[in-house]
């Protein structure tokens, strides 16, 4: 997804993206798979280079890392990112420091075209939790609840009156076949 940054009016310019669009669905597709993608960007021409300001909201498909079923995970992020042409290093918004406020990344360009592919699957690959979870193991609202029967406090040394196979809970798991 090729941005021109030298293309932005002095009022600025906002665009919005879907899934439909074939630019995103090439550059986040094979993260998100068949999931919805909604992007919003707003440009405003700094002297120099483009201050950019968006949001996303996708999910990611993953499995449970308790009951391996299949959930998904919704990522919704703000972003602000400042995009200079060239390492001179003077720069100034037209539109107040107001902008500059919240967390600001700054990036450098030889070009005045700027590719968002990069910058949009690490925002979504970065908000994509490391241990993925179901409903009932502290995951997102909307996702299954988790079939797993795990409770760690059976097998730990703090409830030594119990003894039971750790491996008891695997005759609740099933397979599914596609």
């Amino acid at each position: 997804m090729i941005i021109g940054i030298r293309d932005i009016p002095f009022s600025g310019k906002t665009l919005k993206f879907t899934e439909a669009d074939t630019d995103l669905r090439e550059a986040l597709g094979d993260i998100v798979r068949k999931n919805a993608i909604e992007l919003t960007i707003t440009l405003f021409p700094v002297e120099g280079g483009a201050d950019l300001h968006g949001e996303i909201r996708t999910k990611v498909p993953m499995d449970c890392s308790f009951c391996t079923n299949e959930i998904s995970i919704p990522v919704t992020e703000k972003f602000h990112e400042l995009i200079m042409i060239g390492k001179n290093g003077k720069f100034h918004s037209k539109h107040g420091q107001d902008q500059m406020s919240d967390d600001l990344e700054l990036s450098y360009v030889n070009n005045p075209e700027y590719n968002l592919t990069p910058l949009l699957r690490e925002i979504v690959q970065s908000n994509s939790p490391i241990q993925p979870k179901c409903l009932e193991r502290g995951g997102p609202e909307g996702s299954p609840k988790c079939i797993a029967d795990w409770d760690y406090t059976k097998y730990s040394d703090t409830n030594p009156g119990i003894k039971v196979n750790p491996f008891s809970t695997l005759k609740n798991l099933s397979v599914k076949k596609k």
